[in-house]
């Protein structure tokens, strides 16, 4: 059994199940962590002020499909940088691990590098593009 996993909401697309099927592996604790960043990476990735809502929903989302699985979840929202609020928490929650949803930008590649350079385990789960129905 995995221990306790964070997994930071970086956008809305942290709520298809398809990633966090994989992302929770066989662990049965999640602590997910949206970070609404008022600094200069918002809009790259994290939640702006005005995006609150959308936020909620995709936390929202998240505990209803883990949940479904027996998963323990406790969600945090937090204020203030991206990269401080995450290795912050994980340190105080005691995650094992740090799972993320690969973006292709520079702000993401450095997120990872600057955790793991923290010492933390970091996992980079790249899934497909899923097309938008029409």
């Amino acid at each position: 059994m995995t221990g306790k996993i964070l997994i930071p909401l970086l956008n809305n697309r942290e709520e298809e199940e398809s990633f966090l099927e994989k992302a929770v592996e066989d662990s049965k604790e999640i602590v997910l962590v949206a970070v609404i960043d008022t600094g200069a990476m918002v809009g790259k990735f994290g939640f702006a002020a005005s995006q609150m809502s959308q936020c909620n929903l995709t936390t929202e989302k998240c505990k209803e499909l883990l949940g479904k699985k027996g998963i323990k979840v406790e969600d945090i929202l937090e204020w203030g940088d991206t990269l401080s609020k995450i290795s912050s928490i994980a340190q105080l929650k005691k995650a094992k691990k740090i799972v993320m949803k690969k973006q292709d930008n520079h702000y993401f590649e450095t997120l990872v590098k600057d955790l793991r350079k923290d010492g933390f385990e970091v996992a980079v789960i790249e899934m497909p593009l899923i097309s938008p129905s029409k």
